[in-house]
């Protein structure tokens, strides 16, 4: 097994430092900044450790020598471990697909920082990342919070999570590679954090017609985002969390007073665009509005009817949140203003008086022939009595 990224300062005697700031054992650190850094350089001030056997993965080589600083750790975490406990508060419940809870932005942070370091960057693509590869990001993951990733939605959340984590510092090497004004210059400038060998083949992976044609249709669908939000990196099933708890006097659901939130400029109180609050009147609206046997609707719901539902979960509301159908009995529901449903009402109207008129054309024509037999019938019985007559003067001379 090829070992994974390993960032080692090393002092003009060639000792490696030992001073370290808020480091999680086996991980680099630095005691500033909570994020990748994208630029290069060639600062060697900040101490790291190695990285433990357990916890290398295929797909990366060991740096020599420490490029730039390094990534800090959150200081909760520091804490924890050294305490030898784990960090509790983060819910990963069935209704979303994103964490929530009181830790939740520890986790998320955590989270970004052991797929940064740890998963190897020569697979390119998360989906295609063996389990093998993925299974000492879980259990660093594990030995710090309160989690069960044996539980198959934890672990299905988890491993999204990473994946965008992934593709988002993927999404930095990229802006970082274009930065250049030729592909040779790129190739010879990798990001802080980035090996060599790493950065190389994230280069050729770049240029690939693979990558180029993924990119073209990603740029495309991202144009067709009509209406943004302003919620930041928090997600809204961690915003509704929030709400919930907090016990938020709007007369609204949750989702909707989340949405009302997100697309409002806090500064000046203005919506970010006409159709976002176009939405949200009609999700008042909806909410407002009685429904069929007076079972009213969920947020969700209003937002599948507003907004309606993308890849089985609640659009507008992000990936995380999940929409679930009720079943057949109570799932109908009607809403005076319905435009949908005003179109089935008024197709089945069309179809009911097609039916009638053709019914009432059938009767008459029943009744033209009715008619007919009866005339025929009186033209039989005449004609009948006319040869029983001759045949009867006929036998009587």
């Amino acid at each position: 097994m090829t070992p994974h990224r390993q960032r080692k300062n090393t002092s003009a005697t060639g000792q490696v430092s030992s001073t370290q700031s808020q480091s999680h054992p086996g991980l680099p650190t630095a005691p500033q900044s909570m994020s990748p850094q994208v630029g290069t350089s060639n600062q060697t001030g900040s101490p790291v450790a190695s990285i433990p056997a357990d916890l290398v993965t295929k797909g990366t080589t060991i740096a020599t020598k420490k490029r730039g600083r390094g990534l800090a750790r959150g200081f909760q975490v520091t804490k924890r471990l050294k305490e030898g406990s784990k960090i509790d508060g983060v819910i990963i419940s069935e209704d979303n697909y994103k964490p929530v809870g009181p830790a939740e932005k520890i986790f998320k942070m955590e989270l970004g920082i052991i797929t940064r370091l740890l998963a190897p960057l020569q697979v390119f693509y998360w989906k295609r990342m063996k389990n093998e590869m993925k299974e000492p990001l879980f259990a660093r993951l594990e030995s710090e919070f309160q989690i069960s990733l044996s539980e198959p939605h934890t672990r299905e959340v988890v491993d999204a999570a990473m994946a965008d984590r992934y593709r988002q510092f993927k999404h930095n090497c990229r802006k970082h590679y274009r930065k250049f004004s030729t592909i040779e210059e790129a190739r010879q400038n990798p990001p802080i954090d980035v090996e060599e060998a790493d950065w190389i083949s994230l280069c050729e992976h770049f240029e690939s017609d693979e990558f180029k044609r993924a990119s073209k249709a990603n740029a495309a669908n991202r144009s067709k985002l009509e209406v943004n939000h302003t919620s930041g990196s928090k997600s809204y099933c961690q915003r509704m969390y929030e709400m919930e708890i907090s016990e938020d006097p709007r007369p609204v659901p949750k989702e909707v007073g989340v949405y009302y939130d997100a697309h409002h400029k806090r500064a000046t109180g203005t919506w970010i665009h006409p159709k976002a609050q176009e939405n949200y009147e009609q999700m008042k609206a909806l909410h407002a509005q009685p429904t069929e046997n007076d079972i009213p609707l969920t947020g969700r719901e209003i937002f599948q009817e507003v907004v309606k539902p993308k890849s089985g979960y609640t659009r507008g509301l992000g990936y995380g949140a999940r929409h679930h159908a009720r079943p057949r009995s109570t799932a109908r529901f009607y809403v005076e203003g319905n435009d949908s449903e005003r179109e089935s009402r008024q197709v089945l109207e069309q179809k009911i008086g097609s039916q009638q008129a053709q019914i009432e054309s059938q009767q008459a024509q029943i009744g033209i022939l009715q008619s007919s037999h009866a005339s025929l019938e009186a033209q039989i019985r005449d004609l009948l009595g006319r040869l029983e007559a001759r045949d009867s003067s006929h036998s009587n001379p």
